[in-house]
């Protein structure tokens, strides 16, 4: 259903010409990636994941779905070219990082996809993006605000 979807919205708008074009495709089996890579032949994937707890079964699955689309990107020969983990970590007042959601395990992910480090982001939790998409305001707003930072490099 997802990927007839995205289907009809890829061949049913008029998108003129394009450098890039980002589609959000849902973790899982693969089977709308896989569909939509051999319909309309992606050129290039960005994986995104979020940090692993190693005892958490919803972690261990997550991470397991990441694995699996790289798997699957890699035999379509869909070059990855950039790894995100979303939600990577926070900072306090005082600058200390914290990791609500567990110590990442982005480095062993990198190195299955065959990245390079610097293919790597980490995206830290911030409130004011909380914030500013809450009340609809655009995020080109926070760029005046020093020392936010809205990208992290692994």
């Amino acid at each position: 259903m997802v990927a007839k979807t995205v289907g009809q919205m890829l061949s049913g708008t008029d998108w003129g010409e394009l450098d890039f074009l980002l589609i959000d495709l849902p973790p899982g089996t693969g089977d709308v990636h896989l569909t939509l890579s051999q319909t309309y032949g992606f050129t290039a994937a960005i994986v995104v994941t979020t940090p692993q707890k190693p005892c958490a079964l919803t972690q261990r699955l997550s991470r397991a779905d990441v694995l699996k689309g790289i798997d699957m990107f890699n035999e379509l020969k869909v070059p990855i070219v950039t790894l995100i983990e979303n939600m990577a970590f926070f900072r306090d007042d005082a600058g200390r990082e914290h990791f609500p959601f567990g110590k990442s395990q982005l480095d062993s992910i990198r190195v299955h996809a065959g990245l390079h480090p610097s293919d790597v982001f980490r995206v830290p939790i911030e409130a004011a993006v909380r914030q500013y998409t809450s009340r609809s305001k655009p995020l080109v707003e926070l760029s005046h605000r020093p020392g936010l930072a809205i990208w992290a490099s692994g």
